[in-house]
């Protein structure tokens, strides 16, 4: 509604209309001799102008916009008074929204390329974000013009696209695949022994093996004693990253424990990683040490859930405890990293696995033992 108030036409008033077909757009004016003069101009997107040439000081008119179903309008002027009022000259509009669009589809670079459902995509600068249906399809309206079209979805690395150019009154197609990286890391979990006020750093790996771009982590952890190396990264494809992780024994005490978390990009973030300090024990003082490496009998064994691998490290030494499965994949990281000489224990937890055979290799320098451990549900 340009003018909403009663209008008197007198002699020689008119009312016209015109339809722009180069433009989309429909012109209705209104020509009152002795009154207002203006017209209203209705655009193909729903947009609406208001031009006024003539208005007159005292027409207390109200101005707004509302739906076909009078259930809901807004207003600008409401009898002469509000946040605008036409005035000769003057012009208002209501933008009804571009008339052109970027779109296309989002899919998953690997295997059959499967459309990805909720993928982000926006411009710089713009005000929207729009999400890709089940089919992976997404409309992004637009003025015209040129511009840098972003990509984003959940375990998959960001997407740009620079100078898509979309013009007038022609929707632009752009498709897009994204990449996923690989995430694998080489412990679930860590332990660390304190001898003589000392500690030795343990170590573990991070790849991005498989993975068709950039994996980017971060560790956080929520102890003053404990700090591991570098805490931030990326990993290239095909590639990995050796992470140390060390604790400070002045701040801590055997059987203090915790989690820290390996933040990343790809499926399955965040890894929580169980760091405990175990209990060398009086056992372990120098004059009590063992002479030979030597790997025990795990107890209980059968075993649900839980079980206690206990060994002997008579020198400092690199030492690994891996556990595997019947098939011999590894299942269990328990110990990866430089030990001082001493008797130590570790549990291993095998909620996360099958009923089964399982076994445990001890590696230390050119020692090499195994056990078998039952796991029973």
């Amino acid at each position: 509604m340009p003018l909403w108030e009663d209008i008197t036409f007198t002699p020689g008033s008119t009312v016209k209309y015109y339809h722009d077909a180069a433009n989309q757009r429909f012109v209705l004016a209104w020509v009152v001799v002795g009154g207002p003069a203006f017209e209203l101009i209705l655009d193909a997107n729903g947009g609406v102008t208001y031009q006024y040439q003539t208005v007159g000081a005292d027409i207390p008119a109200t101005v707004g916009v509302v739906n076909c179903t009078n259930t809901d309008a807004f207003e600008v002027c409401y009898n002469g008074s509000g946040h605008w009022c036409p005035t000769d000259s003057s012009a208002l509009q209501f933008w009804g929204g571009p008339q052109q669009a970027i779109q296309g589809t989002v899919r998953h670079l690997g295997g059959a390329n499967p459309p990805l459902n909720g993928a982000q995509v926006w411009v710089t600068g713009g005000a929207d974000t729009v999400l890709t249906d089940v089919l992976g399809n997404y409309l992004l309206p637009l003025n015209p013009g040129t511009y840098t079209v972003h990509f984003a979805y959940t375990a998959h690395c960001d997407s740009t696209r620079q100078n898509v150019v979309v013009e007038a009154n022609v929707n632009t197609t752009l498709n897009v695949a994204l990449r996923s990286p690989a995430f694998t890391s080489s412990v679930s979990s860590l332990t660390f022994y304190i001898h003589q006020g000392q500690s030795t750093p343990q170590t573990f790996t991070i790849a991005n093996t498989g993975g068709s771009c950039r994996l980017l982590y971060s560790i956080v952890d929520s102890v003053d004693w404990l700090s591991s190396s570098p805490a931030a990264g990326i990993v290239e494809p095909g590639n990995s990253i050796t992470i140390t992780s060390t604790i400070v024994p002045a701040l801590t005490h055997p059987l203090d424990h915790t989690t820290m978390y390996v933040y990343h990009n790809a499926s399955g973030s965040p890894l929580p990683i169980q760091v405990d300090v175990g209990d060398v024990g009086a056992a372990d003082r120098d004059d009590h040490l063992p002479t030979v490496f030597a790997l025990h009998a795990a107890y209980p064994n059968p075993f649900n859930p839980t079980t206690e691998i206990r060994y002997d490290v008579p020198k400092t030494e690199h030492v690994e405890l891996r556990i595997y499965n019947a098939l011999g994949q590894e299942v269990g990281r328990l110990v990866n990293g430089m030990q001082p000489a001493g008797r130590y224990a570790v549990s291993w937890n095998g909620q996360d696995v099958a009923s089964g055979l399982y076994l445990c290799r001890m590696q230390a320098g050119s020692f090499v033992a195994m056990q078998k451990m039952l796991l029973m549900k």
